[in-house]
């Protein structure tokens, strides 16, 4: 999705990785992505299933940040979105570029799923 408000284009990219896909065609693909919308001047925002755990350290999430980071697209959500009975995980994630959103709020949104949440992002200000 893109929207245009006034001088700003905001583009949506909603991903959903399989977890036995292979890891370096997605980063790969996700890069690519990234730099052809990143260099129309889109406001992007990323939202998904990566199924890779974006709270706690671990390599995979370490090579997607590289990625990202290059795009100033950081992971925003810092709490579990996924829930089984022996762990809880963030795998379900929102990427900002947040050199062009200056003000927003990230909230757990409960939806009557058995084993995971929503997010709710609500952008407040965008750059000028």
């Amino acid at each position: 999705m893109k929207f245009n408000w006034t001088q700003n284009k905001l583009c949506f990219l909603t991903i959903n990785r399989s977890p036995r896909g292979n890891f370096t065609n997605f980063l790969n693909r996700l890069d690519m992505i990234s730099l052809k919308i990143y260099n129309k001047n889109y406001c992007i925002i990323i939202c998904g299933d990566v199924n890779i755990h974006c709270v706690i350290d671990n390599n995979s999430k370490s090579q997607m940040d590289a990625v990202l980071h290059s795009y100033i697209l950081p992971c925003i959500v810092k709490f579990p979105t996924k829930f089984d009975p022996k762990s809880l995980t963030a795998i379900e994630n929102v990427f900002i570029d947040t050199s062009t959103i200056a003000k927003y709020d990230i909230y757990r949104l409960i939806n009557g799923h058995p084993d995971q949440d929503a997010q709710l992002l609500i952008i407040n200000k965008l750059q000028e």
